[in-house]
């Protein structure tokens, strides 16, 4: 996550190692969260509007035996010195974190348990806006990125991936509810998506 206003400064996740932070254009770099119980990291994000607040979803997206379940969603008022912990573990791999550019405490995250949006920061309350489970109506798997339109901020792009059940293979054939992987657009800020195209 590069800083929105200082070119030398970026926060940067590893997927075993927490995350860690540069002012000097990666030639040295600081640690940030040894002393959390958790250190992977799936996605971090300064918010445009308040550099000082940086979010970060703990828990490597994706799926194999040396993968590490994350704690939830993080987040930071004083640029990534301290962390407050979350009330609730809102999904345990992250993918992105996306922030709106004129609201700190609106966001949308894609995880594991699809996407979600926040109006108040991270601990929300949180609106499931792209399912994962198809029990709900239509799901979509782990939504596995988020990217707003640079010229308009309601523009939204996601992606999404039906991680073991290989839609894109096998048709689903048990699974008629399912509909991944695909891209879905959203124009009203992240609340409602449809398909892309």
């Amino acid at each position: 996550a590069l800083h929105p206003n200082l070119p030398d400064t970026a926060i940067i996740g590893a997927a075993g190692g927490g995350a860690w932070k540069t002012n000097n254009r990666g030639v040295t770099w600081t640690p940030l969260t040894e002393t959390l119980a958790n250190l992977s990291v799936g996605a971090v994000a300064y918010a445009p509007s308040n550099p000082n607040r940086v979010y970060l979803g703990t828990g490597e997206g994706g799926y194999a035996g040396d993968f590490i379940p994350g704690i939830g969603l993080l987040t930071s008022d004083d640029g990534g010195t301290t962390w407050t912990l979350p009330s609730s573990v809102l999904a345990t791999m992250f993918y992105r974190v996306v922030v709106h550019p004129t609201n700190p405490n609106e966001l949308l995250v894609a995880t594991n348990k699809g996407a979600l949006r926040s109006t108040s920061g991270a601990n929300g309350p949180w609106t499931t806006v792209i399912a994962s489970s198809p029990s709900a109506g239509v799901g979509y798997g782990d939504v596995s990125d988020i990217v707003r339109d640079p010229s308009n901020p309601q523009i939204l792009y996601a992606a999404t991936w039906d991680r073991d059940r290989w839609c894109a293979r096998s048709n689903c054939p048990a699974l008629t509810n399912f509909a991944a992987p695909t891209i879905l657009k959203s124009v009203n800020g992240g609340a409602t998506w449809s398909f892309a195209g």
